[in-house]
Formats: C-alpha cells, sequence, structure tokens
C-alpha cells in the first residue's frame, strides 16, 4: 500500500474487512473500497472502475463477479476459517481474474474430528434426528395405515451429500483451501517464518479501537443528514427512534450489527409458551 500498488483483498469474515479496511486505508494515496453488507457498495459491471484502487471485500463477493482487469492485480485473503467453506475461499480468491500473485493467511485452528463416518452414516442421522422440520415436510409422507415413512427423495440425497462434504470441510479448513488451491494450478510456497502468526493483543485492540472511531464517525454524519446510510435507517425504525437524542441514546443498535442482532435474539428468547405456540401454528 505504501507503494501504491492496487490490489483485491477478500475475506472471509465481513468484521475482519471492516477492521483491515479502517486500519490501512490511510496508507496509501490510492482510493479504498469496501465491499460488504453493511456499505451496499455497487459492484459495476464494467470492472475497470475498479482499475488502480485498493478493493477490501467480504463474502458478498463469492459468485457472479469478474474482476478482469487489464493491468495484473495482486491478491491477498484472509482466513478466519469461522463462516464459509474453503470452496467458497477459493471462489473469493478466483474474483480476481488477471492476478499477478496471490498471498493468503489462515488463522491457525485444530482439526476437528468427523461428524459422520460417511455418507450412509449421514442419511441414518438425518433420519433418525426428529427436529428436522423442514427436512420431514419435504421427504416425508403418510402411508394407508397413516403411519410417517421416509422418502429418499433427490432433495434428501442432495441434502445428506452436502452435509457430508460440509463435515470433510470443516475437519481442517486450512488443508483444503491449500489443496484446492494446488488442484487449481497454483505453485504455493510456505513463508511462515518472514509473517506472525497472530497478530498482538495490543494490535488487535488498537485495530478494534480505530473501527469504533470510524463507524461512529459515519453516524455522526448520517445522523446530521449529510450522508444516506440504509441500515442505519432500518435499525432506527425497527426500534421506533424518531427524536435525534433517543437515536443519540441507543446509537450502538442502530450502528452495530452485531449488538442489533443479539437484542433480536434476546428479545425471541423472552418471548412465552403461548407465543410459540401460536406462531408455529401458522
Amino acid at each position: 500500500m505504501k507503494k501504491d500498488e492496487p490490489f483485491f483483498a477478500g475475506f472471509d469474515s465481513a468484521r475482519n474487512a471492516r477492521c483491515y479496511f479502517y486500519n490501512m486505508k490511510d496508507n496509501t494515496k490510492l482510493e479504498c473500497i469496501l465491499v460488504n453488507d453493511e456499505t451496499k457498495v455497487t459492484i459495476p459491471k464494467d470492472m475497470s472502475e475498479w482499475e488502480g484502487k485498493c478493493i477490501f471485500y467480504s463474502p458478498k463477493i463469492e459468485t457472479g463477479v469478474d474482476s478482469n482487469i487489464d493491468t495484473k492485480q495482486s491478491a491477498f485473503f484472509h482466513m478466519k476459517g469461522e463462516s464459509i467453506l474453503p470452496t467458497s475461499s477459493f471462489q473469493m480468491i478466483a474474483r480476481t481474474r488477471n492476478m499477478k500473485d496471490l498471498t493468503y493467511f489462515c488463522v491457525g485452528k485444530k482439526s476437528k474430528e468427523y461428524k459422520y463416518k460417511n455418507l450412509d452414516d449421514v442419511k441414518q442421522f438425518i433420519k433418525n434426528e426428529q427436529n428436522i422440520t423442514n427436512m420431514y415436510m419435504t421427504c416425508s409422507y403418510l402411508d394407508v395405515m397413516d403411519n410417517l415413512k421416509f422418502s429418499e427423495n433427490s432433495f434428501f440425497n442432495l441434502y445428506c451429500f452436502n452435509e457430508y462434504v460440509k463435515d470433510i470441510y470443516e475437519q481442517n479448513k486450512t488443508e483444503h483451501l491449500k489443496n484446492i488451491l494446488y488442484k487449481n494450478g497454483f505453485k504455493c510456497s510456505e513463508m511462515v517464518d518472514e509473517i506472525p502468526s497472530q497478530l498482538s493483543k495490543e494490535l488487535k485492540s488498537d485495530m478494534k479501537d480505530v473501527v469504533g472511531e470510524c463507524t461512529e464517525k459515519i453516524f455522526n454524519i448520517w445522523i446530521e443528514g449529510e450522508i444516506m446510510h440504509e441500515n442505519f435507517d432500518v435499525r432506527k425504525n425497527i426500534f421506533k427512534l424518531s427524536e435525534k437524542e433517543d437515536i443519540i441514546k441507543y446509537k450502538m443498535y442502530v450502528y452495530d450489527r452485531a449488538t442489533f442482532e443479539n437484542h433480536g435474539k434476546t428479545v425471541l428468547l423472552m418471548k412465552d409458551k403461548e407465543f410459540i405456540k401460536e406462531n408455529l401454528k401458522i
């Protein structure tokens, strides 16, 4: 960035994409763009509009986007490993069609035990799992004696296959991503001695503080009516906050997506049994 070289940087975590964007955008003279659900950036049909810029993006750019720019771009990818599968990570990386080089970093995690032994084990598990309501609605029927029977139809087989593949990838996302890159012609070399395995706690804390300051700055500009922000408007309306003083008082629920979503989950937990029963009838 200090050399003012454009690039595409993908993150499997929208929070990480935002964190690196706000902490690094001032290190270059080039325009930096953050693409995630919060920023609502319109992806151009003509990708030449993004030529010469630094693009930070979340899984919002996974498929359907070809970043085919005439000038070869460096690509970066940061895998936290807590959301999308390695196949989706590769899809994000592959958006940069004219790639000069790729540097990727995976947060170190222990390998998980396999949940299923094989595909038949998945099918048996699904049949025994009575609480999978949608599966039973789609793949079951009543026989002439009104007994519930299970149908191994196309939907059932596809669902089980996807569950099995997901379980395999979840076992070690880092190694699976590396394997996918090798199989698709990437020549990978590990430089673990040249980069820190983890950021220090102090640096992580400082980076979070910068994100908070930048987000609050955007919030203050929005509340003064100088910019539009769809997500802030939606959350404000859900909480029925009409007065400026009330919006400021509950600003964390408006500008912080995690706080907003956690509040919604807490409200659902407080619903009584009668409310739940009534909604189950619908």
